[in-house]
C-alpha cells in the first residue's frame, strides 16, 4: 500500500522507500494540484538520495549560484535510483505552476547536477517540458522565449513534424512526436511551421528555401 504524503513527511529521509517518494510525488502535483507537497517531498527525496556539495551541504533547488556539483561520494547510485530521479524532477517541471519555477528545477538538474543522475535523455525530456509549460503561459514574453527553446531542441537533432496523417502513427511516446506537439502553439504564435526536412522551421506558407530558419 502506498503511503501517504504525511507518513512519508513525518519518517526521517533516509528510512523512506523511494517508489512511495516518486509515486507521492506526481500524486500531489498531478492530480491533487498541490505544487507545495510535491516539492517538500522532492527536497525528501534529494535527502534520501543523499546528495550534498562538496562541503556537505545538501542539495539545494533554489541556491543556483552554488558552484559546485551534487553527488554522493559513499557508494554509486543504484539503477532504480536513477530512475525515480529523473521521473521525479522531469514531472517537477512539466507541472510546475509557473515557468520560472519549471526553470528553476531545469536549471538546477543542468547546472548543478551530475551524470550519471543526469542523462541525455531526462535533458530532452526537461527540454520538452520546459516547451510545454512555457506555450501553456501563453504569454508574449514565453512564447518567445519558447521558440529560443525550440531552436535548441533543433540543434539537438530532434525532429519537428507537419500535420499530416502519418503522424497519428508515431508513437506519442517517441520524443520526436512530443516535442512536434508541444512547440505548436509556440510556432503558430510566430507565424512559423516546420520545414518539410523537419530540421528547422519557416514563415507559414513559404514554400522555398529562402524562408527557413535553421538552428544555430
Amino acid at each position: 500500500m502506498l503511503a501517504s504524503t504525511e507518513k512519508l513527511l513525518e519518517t526521517p529521509p533516509l528510512a523512506t522507500y523511494l517508489p512511495d517518494l516518486m509515486h507521492n510525488i506526481i500524486l500531489e502535483i498531478k492530480y491533487n494540484s498541490d505544487f507545495r507537497a510535491g516539492e517538500t517531498l522532492f527536497y525528501h527525496l534529494l535527502k534520501r538520495l543523499q546528495l550534498q556539495d562538496s562541503l556537505g551541504r545538501p542539495a539545494d533547488v533554489y541556491s543556483p549560484d552554488k558552484p559546485n556539483f551534487f553527488s554522493r561520494d559513499n557508494r554509486p547510485f543504484g539503477e532504480k535510483e536513477l530512475v525515480y530521479f529523473r521521473k521525479s524532477i522531469a514531472s517537477m517541471i512539466r507541472y510546475s505552476p509557473q515557468p520560472e519555477t519549471g526553470l528553476r528545477y531545469a536549471s538546477f538538474l543542468l547546472n548543478q547536477i551530475q551524470p550519471p543522475l543526469r542523462d541525455a535523455q531526462t535533458e530532452v525530456t526537461v527540454l520538452i517540458n520546459l516547451i510545454y509549460i512555457y506555450s501553456k503561459d501563453g504569454s508574449d514574453a514565453y512564447m518567445k522565449a519558447g521558440l529560443d527553446f525550440v531552436m535548441i531542441g533543433l540543434e539537438r537533432g530532434l525532429p519537428l513534424y507537419r500535420n499530416s496523417g502519418n503522424e497519428r502513427k508515431r508513437a506519442f511516446n517517441n520524443p520526436g512526436t512530443v516535442f512536434s506537439t508541444v512547440s505548436k502553439p509556440i510556432l503558430k504564435y510566430h507565424n512559423l511551421q516546420p520545414t518539410h526536412d523537419g530540421k528547422g522551421v519557416e514563415k507559414f506558407g513559404v514554400f522555398n528555401s529562402g524562408g527557413y530558419i535553421r538552428p544555430g
